[in-house]
């Protein structure tokens, strides 16, 4: 796995972990200000 595929990984799973917590109710706007 490339070091690229690792850091996408890595910020796909603060995007569940952040949507989860957020009860699904985070849209694209106040996900990418999160992130």
């Amino acid at each position: 796995m490339s070091k690229r595929q690792r850091r996408d990984l890595v910020i796909l799973a603060h995007i569940r972990e952040q949507h989860g917590l957020a009860l699904g109710s985070y849209g694209r706007p106040r996900m990418t200000e999160e992130l």
